[in-house]
């Protein structure tokens, strides 16, 4: 039990300093880009990594004794993200 929370602890303690890594690079995008806003891409690409990480969190709530909880979230975060990437494509496409 111990060491599945030691786990989940440094898994969380990850994913906060990637979601950090990859707030900064869109911060920087933004102000290279000059028009203010991100591309579909970015929340493309962000949608996927949100969803292998909360697919994975789900699996490991399956052989560890560990809260699904968190893998949800990062699961409908990650759907939210890839469908707004879709849409937002499709509309600039024409």
């Amino acid at each position: 039990m111990e060491l599945a929370k030691t786990i989940t602890t440094i898994a969380l303690v990850i994913i906060s300093i990637i979601g950090a890594i990859f707030s900064v690079l869109a911060l920087k995008k933004i102000k290279e880009d000059k028009s203010g806003e991100l591309k579909d891409r970015v929340y493309f690409k962000n949608g996927l990594i949100l969803l292998a990480i909360g697919l994975i969190w789900i699996g490991s709530a399956l052989v560890w004794d560990i809260s699904f909880a968190p893998g949800g979230a990062f699961t409908g975060v990650s759907v939210s993200y890839l469908i707004f990437g879709l849409v937002y494509r499709k509309n600039r496409e024409g």
